[in-house]
């Protein structure tokens, strides 16, 4: 967060008042408070703070400029001073870029079991692609576990949907192994995409338990 100050270089007429909007020129950068500034005759000398606030637009497109506009005093307000006349003034910023390219992965079950249990993992990207996002899912050991057949082992996000989490169901196999609790993994193929930020990207697997019940 960035503040700037304003005052007038003038005095408007007795019980009139000075009506200044701000705005910004790109919304989807920062943000501008408060938007319109009033100063009267025993104000006019008395600065005024604005607040700028940079806007994560969760998109990785480098450092970008915008502008906090000051316009011109505004006399369509009832109580405007009719002849304060003030130019355009511009203000600029830098919004720094934080965003990364990235995954977010959380298992919300981390076990199955011989009589079907099932394990549940979602993932979402942790940013805007500028293309779509595919990546494949697959169990370490099908002899434990496989991706059910109504969930997806194929998984595509698009600059539209890559914030909300897609899920991933297992459900556990009966092997009739009499062997103790075995560890397997939730694993995931390298990322393919047409934006060169989200292509080949590593993701990391995810592991789990299958409980074995004889």
């Amino acid at each position: 967060q960035q503040e700037f100050t304003v005052k007038l270089r003038s005095k408007p007429i007795s019980g009139k008042e000075v009506f200044l909007p701000l705005s910004v020129s790109d919304s989807s950068e920062g943000r501008v408070s408060p938007t319109i500034l009033i100063f009267d005759n025993t104000t006019w000398q008395t600065t005024q703070t604005v607040r700028v606030t940079g806007i994560d637009d969760y998109q990785i497109d480098g450092n970008q400029q915008f502008e906090v506009v000051i316009g011109s005093a505004d006399t369509a307000f009832p109580n405007a001073d009719p002849n304060y006349k003030t130019p355009e003034r511009i203000v600029r910023f830098i919004s720094l870029d934080s965003t990364e390219a990235g995954f977010i992965v959380y298992a919300l079950d981390e076990q199955t079991d011989e009589a079907g249990g099932d394990a549940k993992v979602t993932i979402q990207l942790k940013s805007k692609p500028k293309a779509d996002v595919i990546i494949s899912a697959s169990s370490t050991d099908t002899t434990k576990a496989v991706i059910t057949q109504g969930s997806l082992s194929l998984l595509t996000f698009t600059p539209s949907n890559w914030f909300q989490p897609q899920t991933i169901t297992l459900i556990g196999l009966a092997d009739g192994s009499t062997a103790n609790d075995q560890d397997y993994s939730l694993e995931f193929s390298n990322s393919s995409s047409d934006d060169i930020n989200y292509d080949g990207l590593k993701i990391q697997s995810v592991p789990l338990k299958h409980l074995n019940l004889n």
